[in-house]
């Protein structure tokens, strides 16, 4: 019998086509976003309760490999490795993780934008909800974005006893933790057949657990403080000079500038020009 990580990779090997996927085949994989209920937690409106996937691949897959993003990641971090995937073997689906916080993101604005507007979120972004407006956000920790996984992953199992769970970076590390999760009773690895952790693992944030009073105060760990329960009402999102809301939401207008225009000059304000560069250079 093969160890449920050699099964993988054989479904993956013995794939129709070995060659590289064209991007022709690579835009042709079906992708669909998938809201399910998800884990219910008191004070959450009931839309935010929520477990979402976009799925790629085939409705009856033998296999499905299930992905979840990394520390300021999305569903949209894996879309190339999932169709990439996919395209070589049609048998296997790749289901990429949106955790429930994507859904407070309203791209509508800036999908709906032309060129001169798009220009003006580049450089101010999109309004940003207030703190006291997401006081339910403080409840969202490893039980709710577990629970929510595994609701994924019970949909999966719905379809074919081969489900594989991984993700990268911080969901490297929740993959493990799911495995080692406590399920009323059902230990999470008895939903999987094995785990793929992409530059992630469990212990990665920190190498010492979190003590009674850093858990409830805060702490630090290697990518900078944590607020700690306590401060969750008042700091509930990253809020810092490397990433935050308004930061986020200038990068998406200005990702869909150069969609709209891709040899384009970026407008002024914005983060890098993303002309493609002159090779070799003048």
């Amino acid at each position: 019998m093969r160890r449920p990580h050699a099964l993988l990779l054989a479904l993956l090997l013995t794939a129709p086509a070995l060659a590289a996927p064209t991007e022709a085949q690579l835009n042709a994989v079906p992708a669909t976003r998938v809201v399910m209920g998800g884990a219910v937690v008191p004070g959450t409106p009931a839309n935010l309760n929520a477990s979402i996937t976009v799925r790629y691949g085939s409705a009856k897959p033998r296999a499905v490999l299930l992905l979840m993003p990394g520390f300021l990641g999305g569903a949209g971090s894996f879309d190339r490795l999932a169709r990439q995937i996919v395209a070589l073997n049609p048998t296997v689906a790749v289901w990429a993780v949106d955790r429930r916080s994507n859904l407070l993101e309203d791209h509508t604005s800036i999908l709906k934008a032309g060129p001169a507007a798009l220009a003006g979120l580049v450089k101010d972004g999109l309004p940003v909800r207030t703190p006291d407006s997401l006081p339910y956000l403080k409840d969202w920790g490893l039980d709710t974005t577990l629970k929510d996984w595994r609701v994924a992953v019970q949909a999966a199992r719905a379809l074919t006893p081969n489900v594989f769970l991984g993700g990268h970076s911080m969901g490297g590390t929740l993959s493990g933790l799911y495995a080692a999760y406590d399920f009323a009773g059902v230990p999470g690895a008895r939903d999987v057949r094995g785990l793929v952790m992409l530059d992630g693992l469990p212990g990665l944030m920190s190498g010492q657990p979190l003590t009674a009073d850093a858990y409830r105060k805060g702490a630090s760990n290697p990518i900078g403080p944590l607020p700690g329960l306590d401060g969750l009402a008042r700091a509930p999102y990253v809020d810092a000079v490397f990433f935050s809301p308004r930061l986020a939401s200038r990068g998406a207008a200005q990702a869909r500038l150069a969609q709209l225009d891709p040899s384009g000059r970026a407008p002024a304000g914005a983060s890098c020009p993303f002309r493609p560069p002159i090779w070799p250079p003048p």
